[in-house]
């Protein structure tokens, strides 16, 4: 096929772009796999980003509630659980206690049907839909 010049420049600019594109796509793609290992196969981030890993705060971030199991106090906020630690004057990230109870799902859980039971998701921290004196809740589940 002979092409005139206008062609071939429209040709190379279409083949330009596209490698362009393939590479954007590709780097993307690098880089979601870097920054969450295993995104790109549909699996979840490692357990350690919605467990302890003793990040510490000085004040909880606006928009927590506070959430009480087994005689302690929580504060919850977007999947996280913060424990004060009056000693040193921090909340500390702890890992989700199994069992406790929060009002809601962070926005983001995903539904995850296991053995005929279904769970929302969300770093890596299963909830179970309950009712507690008369209200939903959503149960810390150990699976």
């Amino acid at each position: 096929m002979v092409l005139d010049g206008s062609q071939a420049r429209r040709a190379r600019r279409l083949a330009g772009s596209l490698s362009t594109t393939l590479g954007f796509a590709l780097a993307l793609s690098l880089g979601i796999s870097a920054l969450a290992p295993g995104a790109l196969q549909g699996q979840s981030p490692p357990r350690e980003s919605g467990g302890g890993g003793g990040e510490e705060v000085s004040d909880l971030p606006p928009g927590h509630v506070w959430v009480t199991h087994e005689s302690r106090r929580y504060g919850f906020h977007d999947g996280r659980f913060y424990e004060w630690f009056p000693d040193r004057r921090v909340f500390e990230v702890v890992d989700a206690p199994v069992g406790a109870a929060v009002p809601s799902v962070p926005r983001g859980a995903r539904i995850r049907e296991l053995r005929g039971v279904t769970y929302h998701v969300y770093r890596g921290v299963h909830y179970k839909a309950a009712r507690r004196d008369g209200k939903r809740v959503y149960v810390v589940a150990k699976i």
